[in-house]
């Protein structure tokens, strides 16, 4: 990938909020299926600005808690702030976790920067290092939609949003997120959210983003 992950870190700094939509399908969605050992673990998939990580607290031991970013920038930031299991990871590089280490491991707006020729070597990976009973929470921006409410936006003075993130190299559909995750676990759920048609209309198609939640529990 010959993303400048460096700048784009520069340029997007601020932390944010969680989503409401995000937390909701964690706590009815995701919670149920977890595992009871009191050392769990947690992945955070390319962690951004870290908006998510200290919200891990409250169902995982702060020193289970890890992420990985290919932004040193990133991981540096996080490590300062008293994250230390926040570690650096290039991009086409083996995880540095055994087989079997996770039971969540979560990805916010992560799979569409990865190219497709590259994207099975990374879910490789993914399913390489969650315990049998793990459980992927991966959330990426609805494609071709996604652009529809972004033109929306610029009538609302967000003029950034006219052009598309050149980052966005693998765009997903509800039905080709599905197909993906499908090769790789045993139940694969969809939650669409976001987006004014979405509330009207009800329909995936629709959705400003797409939540999957996967799984191999039988």
């Amino acid at each position: 990938m010959s993303q400048d992950f460096e700048q784009y870190a520069r340029d997007r700094a601020q932390k944010g909020v969680v989503p409401t939509a995000w937390e909701a399908a964690f706590r009815e969605n995701v919670l149920p299926l977890l595992s009871s050992d009191q050392e769990r673990r947690c992945l955070d998939y390319g962690f951004g600005n870290g908006k998510y990580v200290p919200f891990f607290t409250a169902w995982f031991k702060k020193e289970n808690i890890y992420g990985v970013e290919v932004s040193d920038t990133r991981v540096q930031r996080l490590q300062r702030e008293g994250w230390k299991n926040m570690l650096l990871v290039k991009p086409l590089e083996p995880l540095p976790f055994d087989r079997d280490t996770f039971h969540l491991i979560h990805s916010d707006q992560v799979i569409e920067h990865i190219p497709i020729s590259d994207i099975d070597f990374y879910m490789q990976e993914i399913h390489r290092i969650l315990y049998p009973d793990g459980v992927c929470f991966f959330v990426t921006p609805n494609y071709p939609v996604k652009r529809v409410y972004d033109i929306i936006d610029v009538f609302f003075g967000r003029f950034q949003r006219l052009h598309d993130d050149p980052t966005h190299v693998n765009k997903f559909t509800v039905s080709k997120a599905k197909k993906l995750f499908k090769k790789y676990f045993f139940d694969v759920e969809i939650i669409p959210t976001g987006g004014i048609f979405f509330r009207l209309l009800r329909h995936s198609f629709f959705s400003r983003k797409i939540i999957v939640i996967a799984h191999n529990k039988k």
